[in-house]
């Protein structure tokens, strides 16, 4: 595709996100590789989002804008107060009275953002949801624009699988559905794992206008040998150490007991084994990981850190990427960054991974329940040398033909202006 164009659009980029990870660098990567250098976005983030700041400092071009709204505060208001009631008598009650007013206020969403979008006057909208149904503010979104704009396309966008409807719900969330899929011209997902879980909603399985789009990333920045033996020294880490690493949010579904027990028989053959993991997470779900770590006598050889932005040298220093989730994996695409950096890549075989991953070929595959497997795997990978290459080569050369920035920049720039 021709990534010059002599003409110029206004693009609103709308998100409400809490966690610090995917999403943002999916928002980063595509406005920053955008095909038409001459088009202006407008990025919308949620003020309270903990990457706010990380946001800003990655959105590269001087034509690009990162703007704070505070469209989730009902959310974040009721969600304090519910997790602060106790009492099994006035929780249930305050979760009554939350599921009333949430829907009031998602119409009151659309009637405010709808004016909003007409002041802001932009050519083109698209929502990043995080899964579906998401933010609130994001389905609003959508809708508003459509009320706002009614011949403006507008992409809503989500990055996870659609959850159910509860049955109580059913009927109101149904009517929110049809009133998206009216008001886009298009539903993008990562990948067609995620595309499929849209059968879930009576609506978005009815759909005709639905698409999945792989993400892709930027070519990995070079990595110096003095970065590599600073970062490793300031961890401790000896030269003969090889280290495992495991880039991910702590969350149950991420599976980092999993990576724990696998490491725990590995050491058994390889002694020198280090796992280090890194991500974002409460104070609450950090615990339980550490709590797993000491509970298998693995302090040694186990590190758990908060989210590192240091992507590229903490690929560079590692052996071998882990990737244990254990659901609702909709495309990885920290694969996709180790892939890009020549790093082999051991895996789940759920949600959208096996799209990105190649058994055998690009990365190794295993059950998400299996510690053993994953041993053996990792045990392969590090111990047999021509196993490794061709697993680095082989994921290097599938991130070239399928998950570049410039891919994924371009099929959503050829969506949107269809």
């Amino acid at each position: 595709m021709n990534r010059a164009s002599n003409t110029s659009h206004r693009i609103l980029l709308y998100t409400e996100n809490n966690v610090i990870g995917g999403v943002d660098t999916f928002i980063t990567t595509l406005v920053n590789n955008w095909p038409n250098a001459q088009d202006e976005f407008t990025v919308m983030c949620n003020e309270d989002h903990v990457g706010y700041q990380r946001l800003k400092t990655k959105l590269e071009k001087n034509n690009n804008h990162l703007s704070s709204h505070n469209f989730n505060q009902f959310y974040k208001y009721s969600r304090a107060k519910l997790d602060s009631t106790n009492l099994r008598i006035q929780h249930k009650l305050f979760v009554s009275i939350f599921i009333i007013l949430r829907y009031l206020n998602f119409l009151y969403l659309i009637i405010k953002m709808s004016r909003f979008f007409k002041r802001l006057d932009h050519d083109y909208l698209i929502v990043v949801n995080g899964g579906y149904p998401g933010g609130d503010s994001c389905r609003a979104a959508s809708i508003a624009w459509r009320r706002a704009h009614k011949s403006r396309p507008g992409i809503h966008s989500f990055h996870n699988f659609v959850a159910i409807s509860p049955g109580f719900l059913k009927l109101i969330e149904n009517q929110i559905d049809k009133s998206i899929d009216k008001s886009v011209s298009a539903w993008v997902t990562v990948s067609n794992s995620c595309l499929e879980s849209m059968s879930l909603r009576k609506y978005l399985a009815k759909s005709e206008k639905k698409t999945f789009i792989y993400n892709g990333i930027d070519n990995p920045l070079s990595v110096t040998e003095a970065q590599i033996d600073k970062f490793r020294e300031a961890l401790s880490f000896e030269k003969q150490d090889q280290l495992i690493l495991m880039l991910a949010s702590y969350g149950t579904r991420k599976g980092h007991k999993l990576a724990i027990d696998a490491v725990s028989l590995v050491i058994k053959e390889i002694p020198r084994i280090k796992l280090l993991m890194c991500g974002s997470g409460t104070d609450s779900e950090i615990s339980t990981v550490k709590d797993s770590i000491e509970s298998a006598g693995m302090t040694k050889n186990v590190t758990a850190l908060s989210y590192q932005d240091n992507v590229q040298v903490l690929l560079a220093s590692s052996q071998l990427l882990v990737v244990p989730s254990q659901y609702e994996e909709s495309f990885g695409l920290v694969i996709v960054e180790a892939m890009s950096n020549h790093v082999p890549v051991v895996a789940t075989s759920i949600g959208g991974i096996p799209e990105v991953i190649e058994n055998g070929v690009s990365g190794m595959l295993c059950q998400p329940n299996d510690p053993r497997e994953m041993a053996n795997h990792i045990i392969k990978v590090l111990t047999d040398k021509q196993s490794n290459r061709n697993l680095s080569e082989n994921g290097f050369n599938r991130y070239k033909q399928m998950f570049t920035a410039d891919q994924m920049a371009d099929a959503y720039f050829k969506l949107i202006n269809s």
